[in-house]
C-alpha cells in the first residue's frame, strides 16, 4: 500500500495509470508476489483495480487528499478524464463529490462543473490581527 501511496505514478486524482511491469521493476518483485499483493489491498478494500486497463484507484483518497482550491480541483477532474478506465474515472469522480473535503459538484450530464468558490473549509487565517504582523521580524527590525 506504501508504494502505491508514494510511487512516482500516482498523482492528485488517486486513480492512475499503472502497469503491473513498472510497479514489478518499481518494486523489485516478481509479478505473482505483486498480484498476490494487490489483490490483498483489494480484499480490504484499499484499493480498486482494473486489470484490463492498469489502472489503480486508491479508495477513499479524497477523504485524506481534498482538492485545495478551485484550479487544483480543474486539474483533478482533467487527471480522472485521461484515466483510461471510465469504471475507475466514474468512480473517483463520484468519491470527489460526495467527499466532504471535495468543494465542487458534477453537471446533471456527468461532465464536472468546477465550484463557485475558490474553498468552502472555514479561513483558517480569521485569528491573524495586527498585532500579529507587528513583531521585529515582520517589520524588518533585526535582533541585536
Amino acid at each position: 500500500m506504501l508504494y502505491l501511496l508514494t510511487c512516482p505514478h500516482n498523482n492528485s486524482a488517486g486513480c492512475f495509470w499503472l502497469p503491473d511491469g513498472y510497479a514489478c521493476h518499481d518494486l523489485g518483485w516478481e509479478k505473482d508476489r505483486y498480484e498476490e499483493a494487490l489483490e490483498s489491498l483489494i480484499d480490504a478494500e484499499m484499493v480498486d483495480h482494473d486489470s484490463e486497463n492498469q489502472v489503480v484507484l486508491i479508495e477513499r483518497w479524497f477523504r485524506h487528499n481534498p482538492s485545495m482550491n478551485r484550479s487544483h480541483y480543474k486539474g483533478i477532474i482533467g487527471q480522472l478524464e485521461r484515466v483510461p478506465s471510465d469504471r475507475l474515472s466514474e468512480k473517483a469522480l463520484d468519491e470527489l463529490e460526495a467527499s466532504e473535503n471535495g468543494i465542487g459538484e458534477r453537471k446533471r450530464d456527468g461532465g464536472p462543473q468546477p465550484p463557485d468558490k475558490l474553498d468552502t473549509r472555514p479561513d483558517s487565517s480569521a485569528g491573524v490581527t495586527a498585532a500579529h504582523l507587528n513583531t521585529p521580524y515582520m517589520t524588518g527590525q533585526r535582533r541585536r
